[in-house]
């Protein structure tokens, strides 16, 4: 679904229709399974636009000005950012997804589950599939999301109980 948004937003900030930005940007929010997810996806897309904003402040029109009410998950403000500064949308869904398989392996290596070889190796096995969700997304709707992912949501619920973490989410 992040690929989805991600995409969805940056067509809407390229062709400068900001309503659908925000309104995108509020169903990513809404789409959180759980208050972690939502907390984390949010604060990581407000660091990111913070960040953006702090480099390169001259880019109109920055996120408050078209969507006040919204904190933008991570995906949505990178579908935004890189529409604003014209970075191609093919490139950015590449290096979203590589990106997102490179988080599962580091916090794998970080509980000691894998080695820094047997993350490249999953990363390198998981790259074809990747990529080709990433194309997919390039043409992908709102009418395309979708996810069946039940047994990581509610761990995420059960997560926001326990007393003893290891990460956020």
């Amino acid at each position: 679904n992040d690929l989805i948004i991600l995409a969805v937003i940056w067509r809407a900030a390229h062709e400068q229709r900001w309503t659908d930005v925000a309104s995108t940007a509020a169903l990513a929010a809404a789409l959180q399974p759980s208050a972690e997810r939502y907390l984390e996806a949010t604060q990581q897309g407000a660091s990111f636009i913070d960040q953006i904003n702090a480099a390169w402040p001259h880019a109109k029109p920055l996120w408050a000005e078209i969507a006040p009410d919204t904190v933008p998950t991570h995906a949505a403000a990178v579908g935004f950012a890189t529409a604003r500064h014209n970075i191609g949308l093919a490139d950015t869904l590449d290096a979203y997804a590589n990106a997102f398989i490179g988080t599962l392996t580091s916090a794998a290596i970080r509980l000691s589950i894998i080695g820094q070889t047997d993350a490249q190796r999953i990363a390198a096995a998981c790259l074809p599939a990747l990529l080709a969700k990433a194309a997919a997304a390039e043409t992908a709707t709102l009418d395309d999301l979708g996810s069946a992912t039940w047994a990581s949501d509610l761990a995420s619920l059960q997560h926001e109980t326990q007393q003893t973490r290891l990460f956020r989410s």
